[in-house]
């Protein structure tokens, strides 16, 4: 994936502006200052991150997806970048909890990581007021491996297949789009 911080000649129609056509991905947003952030992808070019990036494999990737570049220039910051996913092996050990991104971290697509992290807080901080408040047995916090550790997994493995392909269903040239069920 690429991410810069570029300056474009014509405006988008939308404040935020995002696409995904056949096998490349793009996302516009103003950054501020005459700048905007683009995210992109291309399924055709993986390549590792040492990889040099130039502004014409910005404008490639913004014309791919979303049928233009905008005029696309005066790049600021580029980089490539991945998704690492890793989970933690415990989300307790002694007297040591983690929750969120402290056990489990991963691309944002997809938008879920927030959520599993506060499903994660929210799991733990009961089980902890009840113990603490003499309400429940300690062995109360050793379900928490139990019951989050899978949740965290799933989150991992569902984002490591978006960050491998952004939109894996988007309609284009190389991939009709879906029936609807009642054609």
């Amino acid at each position: 994936m690429v991410l810069a911080d570029v300056r474009l000649a014509e405006e988008p129609p939308t404040l935020l502006t995002v696409n995904a056509v056949g096998d490349a991905f793009a996302f516009l947003a103003p950054f501020g200052d005459g700048y905007h952030r683009v995210i992109g992808w291309h399924r055709g070019r993986n390549v590792p991150d040492t990889e040099p990036l130039d502004l014409a494999e910005i404008q490639e990737i913004t014309r791919l997806a979303l049928g233009r570049d905008f005029g696309t220039h005066d790049a600021g910051w580029m980089s490539r970048f991945h998704s690492d996913e890793r989970q933690a092996p415990a989300h307790r050990v002694g007297r040591v909890f983690l929750a969120g991104d402290a056990a489990h971290v991963h691309t944002p697509a997809g938008g879920q990581g927030m959520n599993t992290g506060l499903q994660d807080a929210a799991n733990l901080s009961w089980k902890l007021a009840a113990v603490a408040g003499g309400h429940a047995d300690p062995a109360l916090l050793d379900t928490c491996q139990d019951e989050r550790h899978p949740v965290g997994g799933r989150c991992c493995a569902a984002a490591a297949g978006s960050s491998a392909s952004p939109w894996p269903s988007a309609p284009g040239p190389s991939r009709p789009a879906p029936r609807s069920p009642r054609s």
